[in-house]
């Protein structure tokens, strides 16, 4: 079963329960009305009771104008009032032409119960600017309705209409059952007003009980103390299929009306009226002349006329009523089935001292299976002593806010723990109109774990998308510390430190939790550590065995280091090579396999990354190295490493504009350089170059430029330099030839 059909079987069901007892209440009410207008004054009463959402109205019929009055109905007085002043009449007597309305015309027509769109039938009615407000008014968007037959004696006297949010086919037995007591109540009027007329007549003159005879709409007979029938009305005749002269002068037992044990029944109410008692209503099935069954309901009272003593017995058909509680508990009977099958738990719980406490009426199978609980061992017992942790739990206040309010309501999801269970429970928790407490549960732990795993992957899928935009968005070494702080957050952790292999084997920690960097005491703090100086701790030898390594206890740290408890460290492996590590620790709670598992899985999608990063630190810095060697090289002569002629002349224009006059130039060249190619080889003319060049850098200054301008021609700038400085310039580079 889906969630869809759940939540749709407990409204269903929810929506029986409501129904059930407004009906059952309503029909009590209304077992005490003995006259016609307290009828329907309970039944407005009543009708109002109903929460928002349900429609109840109740119609007499009129024959006559072909017309349906509103008597009774659940509309509030604020909506009444705005449909009264649309229309310019009272809703309390408004008439409605039953012929323009197909679902009333034909349940006039066929007397049977019908189900048909209660908003078509408005808008045939009242104004569409009228029809267009009503369903925000009555807090109902569809008004599927169910209207049923209201009868006296077999005539149609009214409508029953019931509208509900859920309305079903198998609410039907249920508005039946109501519209029966209805027709009960106005019968028992009728039969009242109709008694008292019949003793005044008894005692008056046989011609009144004649006529009341003929024109009773019940069940009336005259009978002897031996059961003997003197006289009966058309409606006797009707019920029994027998005429009248086929009745008078003929006892019950020859007639065969009764079965055995009816018989019997029959004769000890007859010895209680010779003793002047009356009797009743009692039921008895009687078995027509045509061999069919009727179910009726008989009283009787002996009456005296003169020194004789007969037996008046009125009652009246209930066949029909008894299928409609027949069909009733059949429903009944299946919504207890509903009940028992739900897969959602439900319990009905009954206020003990105005709402103070609440104790168990009843508990469906499901709910016995998610409270771990037996029914018969929680009936009539406090809700608190069967589950302890009820009250921390919240729902006791819970209850006590809708025995209160009447109004239901839906907490959060809340934990529950005892020494017997412990789960996570969905409650919906609503009042019957009997007062009792209603509460559909459901066991959501595993909804909760599978929530909280969800909620985990999410958090976990944002920690490595926002890893992943520090690796792409971030050059500097800034990037480290970054990745660190997300890692350090997400776990808990205090201390930590990320680091990487460089080209030399080292390994670089270019970030560290700085708080305990700062508090650590020793002598060669440092960032770059040899593979000598790794150690045996826990991240030497993650580094050295390149495996995962975690510890929930103290553990070993370098001399002057702070303590550290708890830490894992992981190694940064990417296709077999060593890469870096990361390492968390300092935290409030163990780490866990699942922690450990998620950290080398990050790890793991950390490493391409590093590697990438890595590896384009590299080229980058070849790529610099080279650029500034072209830069050398295209101002520098390749084979002195002195300046090239390019360079010597820029130099010497930019010298024409500056104000660094006087400028003085030497000129110099190499005797002989042709003579040592063609003789020794051009290495040894590479020497002699070499030689030279560094003789006349000994002698001049770091400020002049001395640049190559030929083959074996050279020449020295000499910014602010006179005429005599010069010379003595000139002088300095003869005494290093010399030497």
């Amino acid at each position: 079963m889906d969630k869809k059909e759940i939540a749709s079987q407990r409204e269903t069901f929810k929506d029986f329960l409501y129904l059930l007892g407004f009906i059952e209440n309503t029909s009590i009410k209304l077992s005490k009305a003995i006259e016609k207008d307290r009828i329907t004054d309970t039944l407005n009463k009543e009708f109002k009771k109903l929460k928002k959402g349900y429609i109840a109205t109740y119609f007499s019929l009129n024959r006559d104008i072909k017309s349906l009055v509103m008597e009774a109905n659940s509309l509030p007085l604020t909506v009444e009032k705005t449909i009264e002043k649309t229309i310019r009449l009272r809703v309390i007597g408004y008439k409605i032409p039953y012929l323009d309305i197909p679902g009333f015309n034909k349940l006039i027509k066929e007397e049977s119960t019908q189900i048909f769109d209660f908003l078509e039938a408005l808008k045939k009615l009242f104004p569409s600017s009228l029809v267009s407000v009503l369903p925000k008014l009555l807090g109902r968007k569809e008004f599927p309705s169910i209207i049923a037959p209201v009868k006296l004696y077999d005539g149609l006297i009214g409508v029953l209409g019931i509208s509900s949010p859920a309305l079903l086919e198998f609410f039907i037995p249920s508005v039946n059952n109501l519209a029966a007591h209805i027709s009960m109540a106005f019968e028992r009027c009728d039969l009242y007003h109709n008694s008292q007329i019949l003793g005044e007549d008894l005692k008056k003159t046989n011609k009144r009980l004649d006529s009341l005879f003929k024109y009773s709409p019940g069940i009336f007979y005259l009978s002897d103390l031996k059961g003997t029938f003197l006289d009966g009305n058309k409606i006797a005749e009707e019920v029994t299929g027998y005429k009248k002269p086929e009745l008078v002068g003929k006892s019950f037992l020859k007639l065969k009306l009764l079965t055995g044990a009816e018989l019997v029944k029959a004769a000890k109410l007859l010895a209680k009226n010779a003793l002047g008692r009356s009797t009743g209503p009692d039921e008895f099935t009687l078995i027509r002349k045509d061999g069919h069954k009727v179910i009726v309901e008989l009283s009787t009272r002996p009456i005296k006329i003169g020194s004789k003593t007969i037996v008046l017995g009125t009652g009246r058909d209930i066949t029909e009523r008894k299928l409609a509680e027949k069909e009733l508990l059949s429903s009944e009977n299946r919504f207890r089935e509903l009940f028992n099958n739900m897969d959602s738990g439900v319990a009905v719980y009954k206020a003990i001292d105005n709402g103070k406490d609440f104790v168990f009426k009843d508990i469906n199978q499901a709910g016995e299976r998610i409270s771990k609980v037996r029914k018969k061992g929680i009936i009539k017992k406090s809700v608190k002593k069967v589950f302890p942790g009820f009250e921390e739990m919240g729902l006791f206040e819970a209850f006590k806010k809708v025995y209160k309010s009447g109004k239901p309501l839906h907490p959060p999801i809340s934990f529950y723990k005892d020494k017997r269970i412990t789960q996570w429970v969905d409650n919906y928790i609503y009042k019957l109109p009997t007062g009792e407490i209603v509460t559909i549960y459901n066991d959501v732990t595993q909804k909760k774990k599978q929530g909280e795993a969800l909620e985990k992957a999410g958090q976990r899928l944002i920690l490595f998308n926002e890893i992943s935009n520090v690796f792409l968005t971030i050059e500097d070494d800034e990037m480290y510390s970054k990745v660190l702080k997300l890692i350090l957050n997400f776990f808990e952790s205090k201390f930590g430190f990320f680091g990487y292999i460089d080209s030399e084997g080292n390994l670089v920690i270019p970030t560290l939790t700085r708080d305990v960097w700062n508090k650590c005491k020793m002598p060669d703090k440092t960032s770059i550590f040899s593979p000598d100086k790794w150690g045996d701790g826990i991240w030497g030898r993650t580094l050295k065995n390149r495996k995962t390594y975690c510890s929930n206890e103290s553990f070993n740290v370098p001399k002057g280091h702070i303590p550290i408890t708890r830490g894992v460290s992981v190694p940064i492996m990417y296709r077999s090579n060593l890469e870096g590590i990361v390492m968390i620790g300092e935290r409030k709670h163990d780490y866990q396999s699942e922690d450990i598992l998620f950290l080398e899985s990050l790890v793991a999608n950390i490493a391409p990354v590093l590697y990438a990063r890595l590896q384009k630190d590299i080229y980058e810095k070849e790529r610099l190295k080279a650029e500034e060697q072209l830069q050398f090289m295209s101002f520098h002569d390749y084979l002195t490493g002195i300046y090239n002629r390019t360079y010597f002349e820029e130099e010497l224009s930019r010298l024409q504009k500056s104000r660094d006059f006087p400028i003085s130039i030497i000129s110099l060249d190499i005797d002989g350089l042709k003579i040592v190619n063609d003789t020794l080889g051009h290495l040894a003319g590479d020497d002699l170059l070499k030689s030279c060049v560094s003789i006349v850098k000994k002698a001049i200054r770091i400020s002049d430029v001395f640049a190559r301008i030929g083959g074996d021609e050279f020449a020295v700038i000499l910014p602010r330099t006179g005429y005599n400085t010069g010379k003595h310039i000139i002088s300095r580079i003869k005494e290093e030839i010399i030497k």
